[in-house]
């Protein structure tokens, strides 16, 4: 996902505080870690900018945002930007591992190279560093009673992402699942971290108890947003030739593929059974999925998810006790969110 500027401007800062905390460790661990993150290759070099994808800390931004747009202090912030972002990586760490992904972001992954035992230490090590950056980072700034409630969200979200892949794994191999046990799913797995990601800024910036409800019901119905925006892109703004598609040729549920299997019928019913029932799908079956959706209108139908969960985040905007103008970044992140055309 390309971050919009508003939220690009924090990735330097976010970019320092990771690079401190995790490169200045020596043990083999975190040279696993310094790979995932893309800051060198597996034999230890560091890497070259042109080799790699550039990074985005799209939601590790979001608690910098927030606190911003509340009109707290940053500072205060930087650590909960930090612990989002191992957080969200070691759960891509152990994703990678379960989905059989072997490249992201052009480069193989840390199980591809380290084998999953090693990969899945490094990713349970990711986690620890994310609470640590919480608990040590935040309590120079906040009450006892603050980061009790800012680790208390930290891992019900941690939490929710289990649930939330267990589900989409179990989801796999499943053709009869329904619009809201997907929304379910997602909820669990995506929008959680987002919404805590918010959370967090929010305290940060001393948000009182009713601001802090309507921000985490922004925050929820974001994540939401955001998958289902990704879940457009992945579709119809990638080159399948090209590009291996895992989540699609793992036959992950995304919602535009919910609707089509809830929803076809007669040849179109039987062109998606062909491809579900068997064993493996493989590229050329991409273009006859692609085929269906298009004839019964799935892209709409999630374009029109996304208009709902745009007026449902603005709605929640619109109870927040402070300015219009203050508002003004977080209203944009909500459009942004719900624009599922390609780039």
């Amino acid at each position: 996902m390309n971050a919009p500027d508003f939220i690009s401007k924090y990735n330097n800062v976010i970019e320092s505080t990771l690079r401190n905390r995790i490169l200045t460790q020596d043990f083999p661990l975190y040279s696993m870690m310094k790979y995932h993150m893309g800051w060198i290759e597996k034999d230890g070099s560091p890497t070259a900018p042109q080799s790699i994808e550039p990074v985005s800390y799209f939601i590790g931004s979001l608690p910098l945002l927030v606190n911003e747009s509340l009109g707290g202090d940053t500072q205060k912030a930087i650590s909960s930007a930090s612990a989002i972002v191992l957080v969200e990586n070691s759960a891509l760490i152990h994703q990678d591992i379960q989905d059989g992904i072997p490249e992201r972001n052009g480069r193989p992954t840390l199980w591809w190279h380290w084998g999953p035992a090693q990969a899945i230490n490094a990713g349970d090590g990711m986690h620890a560093l994310g609470r640590l950056a919480l608990l040590e980072g935040e309590s120079k700034h906040w009450s006892p009673k603050e980061l009790i409630q800012a680790v208390s969200t930290l891992d019900k979200a941690c939490l929710d992402m289990c649930q939330g892949q267990f589900l989409d794994l179990t989801y796999t191999e499943r053709v009869d699942v329904n619009q809201d046990e997907y929304i379910d799913m997602i909820g669990k797995k995506n929008a959680s971290l987002v919404r805590s990601a918010v959370i967090l800024g929010a305290i940060s910036a001393g948000c009182d108890s009713n601001d802090l409800d309507n921000i985490a019901d922004y925050g929820f119905k974001l994540g939401l947003s955001i998958q289902i925006r990704n879940d457009i892109l992945d579709l119809w703004c990638t080159d399948h030739k090209s590009q291996m598609s895992g989540d699609i040729l793992n036959k992950k549920k995304s919602l535009p593929i919910v609707y089509a299997l809830r929803n076809a019928k007669g040849e179109e019913k039987h062109t998606l059974g062909d491809i579900y029932f068997k064993r493996s799908m493989e590229n050329r079956d991409i273009e006859a999925l692609l085929g269906v959706l298009d004839s019964i209108g799935a892209r709409q139908y999630a374009q029109d998810t996304l208009e709902e969960l745009k007026g449902d985040c603005l709605a929640a905007l619109a109870d927040l006790t402070i300015s219009e103008s203050a508002k003004d970044n977080l209203v944009n992140l909500a459009i942004f969110a719900s624009n599922g055309t390609c780039e």
